[in-house]
């Protein structure tokens, strides 16, 4: 597929209604971006959310999903359910999830579906963001996508995971920034990642350089305009989904 589905920007601009008033943290291009996902398979398997809270990514990867495969969007999420069933279903989108209540913890281990999207918004210390995927990836599909919020985002430490088990993998080649929200492409064999290996590396060495502000425990809190500076070297610009096809064809 080199085009997005024709239906496209109704899809966003229905979505951006739907969550309007659903409480969260989602910028315009990254709900934009989380539909091009969803509406683009770049293989066949389920998607997978981590951490739903109210419901404004599950809403955007419901309804692009629906313009493609239909592909059902799991996600899970210990908060109460309540609040973001009723928002799934003022969405419309309610019979499009399937909704787990719970840890993270409790429900990877008993993952047993191929993945064509892993889209990681939960807990966001390293440790649980790596126990998280850790045992998903035997279950990417060839050309399968990982996301992340929040990498570009001193809130947490999801950056570490995407870029030292992910981007300094050989299994995963085409990779980006849009808004906060890092992304890559699976592949079962490392010679197809070859093409990306100098973009690849560039975004990683970018990355790297923030480090230092989203430890916790060395967080340079007095430097924000060098961290704004450091920040402004990573494209993260929003990406027309033609050229994102164009990167993961």
């Amino acid at each position: 597929m080199h085009s997005s589905p024709s239906d496209y920007q109704a899809c966003v601009a229905e979505t951006r209604a739907a969550i309007a008033k659903v409480d969260g943290w989602l910028s315009d291009r990254e709900m934009q971006f989380l539909i091009t996902l969803s509406a683009n398979p770049t293989c066949r398997g389920e998607i997978l959310e981590l951490g739903s809270y109210r419901g404004k990514s599950t809403i955007a990867l419901a309804k692009g999903s629906r313009l493609s495969d239909g592909a059902t969007v799991h996600t899970v999420d210990p908060l109460p359910p309540a609040q973001i069933l009723r928002n799934l279903d003022r969405a419309g989108v309610a019979d499009q999830v399937a909704y787990y209540h719970g840890l993270s913890c409790d429900h990877v281990p008993q993952w047993d579906k191929p993945l064509r999207l892993l889209w990681h918004d939960g807990a966001n210390d390293r440790d649980t963001v790596e126990d998280d995927v850790q045992p998903l990836m035997p279950w990417l599909e060839d050309r399968a996508i990982i996301a992340f919020h929040d990498v570009l985002n001193t809130s947490g430490a999801r950056v570490f995971v995407f870029a030292e088990t992910v981007l300094a993998s050989a299994n995963f080649g085409a990779a980006g920034v849009c808004g906060s929200i890092g992304w890559a492409q699976y592949r079962k064999c490392p010679q197809d990642t070859e093409p990306h290996r100098k973009s690849k590396s560039s975004l990683y060495r970018k990355l790297a350089r923030l480090y230092p502000f989203h430890d916790a425990s060395r967080r340079m809190v007095a430097s924000r305009l060098r961290y704004k500076l450091l920040r402004s070297t990573v494209a993260h610009r929003a990406i027309a989904p033609e050229t994102w096809l164009r990167q993961v064809a």
